[in-house]
């Protein structure tokens, strides 16, 4: 189809063994004898009754969009592909369920999801794609890419990815027998961060000193560095203004879909009995961010004769100039002369280095369960990442928890 078009596959048993394309739009394969559809946002949602068989063995490949596959049985043994940037989120649904009754949600059965093996079911951060967003906009949570698993037997035998996102494999059986799942030994899930690259300029801040920005400063209140600019580097910060100021500065930055989902995603397995047998592999491994080389400004600031760099600088320390320029308004004509004191304007130069990004989680929610698989949670610690301040955090591992 075109851009943000539908394809619907709706009947008694569906079988897809050809090429559906649906840039950032949806498509959705739907097997029962009744089919009730309503819309939420952008998407189709759908229940079966009366529930059949789904089959993929070809592609579905829906872009920042939706791909949905419903009926009693579910067997994807073919590709799926979506991915995210960050205009939208890419999202895969696999449900094995159909309704017996409308009004009584406890009469629902749940069927069998198959993922085969050599199958592929990929949520892709797109990686390639240079279009950015505020920090502010928080498009690491906004646009996290989904895969989720819905029925009472799932089956993986082929992989899953669904970078820095969320896949929840959850088995229900509504009182009717045992819920399982089962991780077998070809299976990978991986919801590991991505690496990304990017410019030494992403730590560059620049604050403008007024009342808010010195509200928890009170020495520098009302003095010469009233309305002031303050150019700092992002990993060093400064003492003379709060962690919050410069926290809000950061917010104002820009980054693409990459550097936004470095951190590892979440994993969630919910059934009665859950087995992952030796060779599978859960991956929720952080990425990295490799800064390229470059220049970095940080103001000077004066006090009692002496210059000293922002990052050096004292809290309670009634500075005196910023060192960054020096202005000559004209008494007869108001025009004002500026010039730059700073022996680099365009700041020192930094070498280029890595920034690791946090592991993630697997939550296994079972009441039976045989963990056999290789469960993965590396993280790389970059030269910045000290720990010794909240600008130079260490990566945080990754998270096992069962309940």
């Amino acid at each position: 189809t075109a851009t943000n078009g539908r394809v619907m596959l709706l009947a008694p048993d569906v079988k897809n063994s050809g090429v559906i394309t649906t840039p950032d739009g949806q498509t959705l394969l739907a097997a029962g004898k009744t089919i009730y559809m309503t819309k939420q946002n952008e998407n189709i949602l759908v229940e079966v009754s009366s529930g059949g068989t789904v089959k993929n063995i070809g592609d579905i490949v829906v872009g920042n969009g939706n791909a949905s596959l419903v009926g009693l049985a579910v067997n994807q043994e073919g590709l799926i592909k979506a991915t995210t940037t960050v205009r939208n989120k890419g999202q895969i649904l696999l449900k094995a369920k159909e309704i017996q009754d409308k009004s009584r949600t406890d009469f629902d059965r749940y069927g069998t999801v198959t993922l085969a093996k050599n199958s592929t079911t990929e949520v892709l951060v797109d990686t390639a794609n240079t279009e950015e967003a505020v920090r502010a906009q928080d498009v690491a949570v906004k646009n996290q890419s989904i895969v989720e698993v819905l029925g009472k037997t799932i089956d993986i035998q082929g992989r899953v990815t669904a970078n820095a996102g969320l896949v929840n494999v959850t088995a229900t059986s509504n009182g009717m027998g045992e819920s399982r799942i089962f991780l077998g030994e070809h299976a990978v899930i991986d919801v590991s961060g991505v690496d990304a690259n990017a410019a030494m300029s992403r730590n560059q801040i620049k604050i403008q000193l007024y009342s808010e920005q010195l509200k928890d400063s009170p020495a520098l209140k009302g003095g010469p560095l009233f309305g002031e600019f303050l150019y700092l580097d992002s990993r060093e910060g400064t003492p003379i203004i709060s962690q919050t100021v410069i926290d809000q500065a950061k917010q104002s930055q820009k980054e693409t879909i990459a550097e936004a989902m470095t951190n590892g995603g979440s994993v969630k397995f919910t059934a009665d009995g859950v087995v992952t047998k030796a060779g599978s592999v859960v991956n929720t491994s952080g990425g990295k961010t490799t800064f390229a080389a470059g220049d970095i400004k940080e103001s000077r600031l004066l006090f009692n004769g002496k210059w000293v760099d922002a990052s050096d600088a004292q809290a309670g320390v009634a500075y005196e100039s910023t060192g960054t320029t020096y202005s000559i308004k004209d008494p007869r004509w108001g025009t004002t002369r500026t010039w730059d004191l700073s022996s680099s304007p365009d700041g020192k130069y930094q070498a280029g280095y890595v920034k690791g990004g946090n592991a993630g989680a697997f939550t296994v929610n079972a009441s039976q369960l045989a963990l056999h698989g290789d469960i993965l949670a590396n993280t790389t610690a970059g030269s910045y990442q000290r720990g010794d301040n909240a600008n130079s955090l260490t990566p945080n591992g990754g998270a096992l928890n069962i309940n």
